[in-house]
């Protein structure tokens, strides 16, 4: 974190009295979207400090002290250095294509008769064709701008093909994934009002099996099926169901225009696993997407000479922002073929420049012998440039294992859904172990610390003061009772997990009581038919 400079009482009073100086007579407007006025006194911290600095000026919003990242500390990043008309997914690819058109871009091990080769690929032109198909055969079968649309499949190059389809023409995607079981599935798309399902073979069985409970969608599309093995929809519920390739036909027939969508959109819908009770949905905008992935490109740079291995869930914002970044670098991304068992076998094939994981993967590396040395081999031959590590920690032994292996890299970060991925990572070269890097240069007014309320509860004065403030969230899940509670959650009663996540059966259970008395309450002011 940020260190102090040594200095004397008064030069700390003058640094703050020019810093008000300058607020109160400003020589040159707030950068846009920056809420804070450049001058020298900010520009001092920027080259002398580690991974963050601390803004003596006052923002806009009323705090001191904000924490910023010290490779952009005058303004938070929200556009990508060099291009900043990019405001959307859908700018970002038309970018990509217009920059990066005859290059490799998605690519495939398994071919069309389902045999399993080299890699075959498309290139950023072709995938360009293809977005446009199939958001025009969305449109051939009457399906409206900001309608919800599920991805129902793991990684092929389809699924980027229909994400890129959604930005395009206004759609809003929404992953859906079969680890969390079909209940899971019904919830979401009955919570999101998904309307066009684009699914496999294996997930349609699925979805037909409780079709009738979800009475908004009108549209099944399967990824890789056959037209002439397509099982009908009961006829009763008004669904239709036809193939990728009978879409992609439609819409190359009957083209249409984009409809190109604004950054303040809803781009997609974020689903989290829901450690107790059912998922809960992130709402993220083009512009969120955009200046996350901007502000954490600053720390490393990707060229068209890369190349990386999609495996990871795309369900997951992780791989969901790797995605972002990599097309406007116009990386080449070659799949993996749906096993987690062959991925050596993929990796060798591909041979990738760029590989991202997970602890549970990189663990293995290190504690399976045979393993670890078929992937130091594979690693080797491919000439790594980087590993980028995310979801959880890695422990000090596994890192340095990592950088003897691999050479090259080795990069670690924090991030959480509902902040479009990146909150902080690593800087290239540095060599250092046990945290997780400098802030995103997106990221900077919240990283402070702030005394948000004291309150001594009287109920009436409190419930007159929520009903005159109104609803202030946004999104799908709005809280009927809150509790207020003196003691804060920390790791040492257990409530906290070492990266302060909430733990939430342990949360639920040391406050079963004031739980248990909201719902009691609840009952008691609300009409027998409302529920919470």
């Amino acid at each position: 974190m940020a260190r102090e400079h040594e200095q004397s009482p008064m030069d700390a009073a003058q640094r703050r009295l020019r810093a008000v100086s300058a607020h109160l007579h400003p020589s040159a407007p707030a950068a846009e979207g920056s809420g804070l006025v450049a001058n020298p006194t900010a520009g001092e911290y920027a080259h002398v400090q580690g991974y963050s600095v601390v803004l003596p000026e006052k923002l806009h919003t009323g705090k001191w002290n904000v924490y910023r990242s010290a490779q952009s500390p005058l303004r938070l990043i929200s556009r990508f250095p060099g291009t900043p008309d990019i405001g959307t997914l859908h700018d970002n690819f038309v970018y990509a294509f217009e920059t990066f058109g005859d290059c490799r871009y998605l690519g495939t091990r398994i071919h069309a008769d389902g045999a399993v080769g080299e890699y075959k690929w498309m290139t950023y032109g072709e995938v360009s064709t293809s977005r446009s198909a199939i958001g025009s055969g969305l449109i051939y079968h009457g399906i409206l701008e900001g309608v919800r649309v599920g991805l129902y499949f793991i990684n092929r190059p389809e699924w980027i093909i229909v994400d890129h389809a959604c930005a395009a023409y206004s759609y809003v995607s929404v992953p859906l994934y079969d680890t969390l079981g079909p209940d899971a599935v019904q919830f979401i798309v009955n919570h999101a009002m998904i309307e066009v399902i684009f699914c496999v073979p294996q997930t349609l069985s699925t979805l037909l099996s409780f079709i009738t409970h979800m009475p908004c969608v009108q549209l099944i599309v399967v990824v890789g099926g056959d037209d002439a093995n397509m099982p009908p929809a009961p006829a009763t519920i008004g669904v239709q169901i036809l193939t990728y390739t009978q879409l992609h036909n439609e819409g190359k027939m009957s083209p249409q225009p984009f409809r190109p969508p604004k950054p303040e959109d809803v781009a997609t819908i974020c689903y989290t696993s829901g450690t107790t009770g059912t998922p809960k949905g992130a709402v993220l905008s083009h512009g969120n997407l955009i200046a996350n992935v901007a502000g954490s490109s600053l720390g490393i740079k990707f060229y068209p000479t890369d190349v990386y291995i999609s495996y990871l869930p795309l369900a997951h914002i992780y791989e969901r922002a790797n995605q972002i970044a990599l097309l406007h670098y116009g990386v080449a991304i070659g799949f993996y073929q749906g096993d987690n068992l062959k991925l050596m076998d993929d990796l060798a094939a591909l041979r990738p420049t760029v590989f991202a994981s997970v602890p549970r993967i990189t663990n293995a590396v290190k504690e399976s012998g045979g393993l670890k040395e078929r992937l130091f081999h594979t690693a080797y031959n491919a000439k790594r440039q980087a590993i980028i590590n995310g979801a959880s920690p890695l422990s000090p032994d596994v890192m340095e294992f990592l950088r003897i292996c691999f050479g090259g890299e080795i990069l670690e970060g924090y991030g959480m859904t509902e902040t479009s991925c990146v909150i902080s990572t690593m800087d290239i070269g540095d060599r250092s172990i046990g945290h997780v890097g400098s802030p995103n240069p997106s990221c900077g007014d919240s990283l402070n610390s702030s005394l948000v309320a004291i309150v001594a509860v009287e109920p009436e004065v409190l419930k007159a003061w929520a009903a005159s403030e109104g609803i202030q969230l946004r999104g799908f899940e709005f809280a009927k009772a809150v509790t207020l509670v003196a003691e804060p959650f920390t790791l040492e009663n257990g409530l906290l997990t070492p990266t302060f996540k909430v733990k939430r059966p342990q949360a639920k259970a040391y406050f079963a009581k004031e739980i248990s008395d909201m719902y009691a309450q609840l009952q008691k002011t609300e009409s027998p038919r409302q529920k919470l």
